[in-house]
């Protein structure tokens, strides 16, 4: 990634959340599911550090053969007799998605409807689909296409408001390759009072 598009992707990040209000219990919620998870986490810090450091290694191999390889003026280089061919490594990378957000952290009868905001990158940039998926508080889940914004940036709307209690959801999004990530946002309050 060029120093500028992450510039911009920063930018938009910010832009985005900036007017994002959060509901009153958020720490207290952030806080719990922390706890939960932070056995789980642990062994995922553990993992992904062991990999990061397996990769630089291979970048550090790579990169002193290359030299090796470049300082090394009498060397002749062959090529095998025959056609050669070249093979495409599959895409089995699901895409991230990151940066969830709603414009609203509460609906009720004044404002129906909040906005779900999600960031989505995959390695590719093929981005085959962007589902918003909720589960209202009746118990009903609607699934919803996810409209594409400025850069990585994706909408749908939550709601409309039907009866109080907790609106889960999360967004879900596939490549052209067929990987798919999904990732849950925030609880969203219904309330006759919003």
């Amino acid at each position: 990634m060029t120093q500028r598009t992450e510039e911009r992707l920063r930018d938009a990040i910010h832009q985005y959340t900036e007017a994002i209000e959060p509901a009153q219990d958020g720490w207290a919620r952030i806080r719990d599911r922390t706890l939960a998870c932070h056995g789980r986490r642990r062994w995922r810090l553990v993992i992904a550090a062991a990999a990061a450091a397996a990769a630089i290694a291979i970048v550090v191999a790579a990169v002193t053969v290359v030299r090796s390889d470049d300082r090394d003026s009498t060397r002749v280089q062959t090529r095998p007799a025959g056609p050669t061919t070249t093979s495409l490594r599959p895409d089995n990378r699901a895409p991230f998605v990151v940066s969830l957000a709603t414009v609203y952290g509460c609906i009720g009868p004044k404002q129906t409807t909040t906005t779900a905001l999600a960031s989505i990158l995959d390695h590719g940039g093929r981005i085959a689909s962007v589902d918003l998926v909720f589960v209202n508080t009746n118990g009903i889940e609607t699934r919803r296409p996810m409209t594409p914004r400025t850069g990585n940036e994706y909408a749908a709307p939550i709601g409309p408001y039907a009866l109080d209690g907790n609106i889960t959801w999360q967004v879900v999004a596939t490549d052209e390759a067929g990987n798919t990530a999904s990732l849950s946002g925030p609880p969203v309050t219904a309330s006759s009072s919003c």
